[in-house]
């Protein structure tokens, strides 16, 4: 069924019609994984279709172990700021930041422009 990625298939085998021989072989077992199938079968004959084959979260699983072991090897950051920043930094070579530059731009205009104080005597 799904190794086949036949969706037809899998819906006979979920949802078998009452005297279909198959009804009663399903074994007991296996009730609540085909419950399951039958949750998520959109999700699943979804992925039999030959656009969507390749698409994984793999390169989103990636980004965010990334940024998991930024935090763990920093030992904690000042404020979020700081971590948003080394975070870009890290991405800056990736397709994922591309306007880490202009965020490190709006960052120095804030930091390099103090607002004035008065001098009280």
């Amino acid at each position: 069924m799904i190794q086949n990625q036949d969706a037809q298939l899998l819906k006979q085998k979920i949802w078998p019609d009452k005297d279909d021989p198959q009804y009663e072989a399903f074994p007991k077992e296996m009730n609540r994984a085909k419950l399951t199938l039958r949750r998520h079968y959109q999700e699943i004959s979804n992925s039999f279709i030959k656009d969507y084959k390749g698409y994984t979260n793999g390169p989103v699983e990636g980004c965010n172990n990334k940024i998991k072991v930024i935090k763990r090897t920093a030992y904690g950051f000042r404020n979020f700021t700081n971590f948003r920043l080394r975070i870009l930094v890290a991405f800056s070579t990736s397709f994922y930041s591309i306007n880490y530059k202009n965020s490190l731009k709006q960052l120095n205009k804030k930091t390099t422009n103090p607002p004035e104080r008065e001098l009280v005597a």
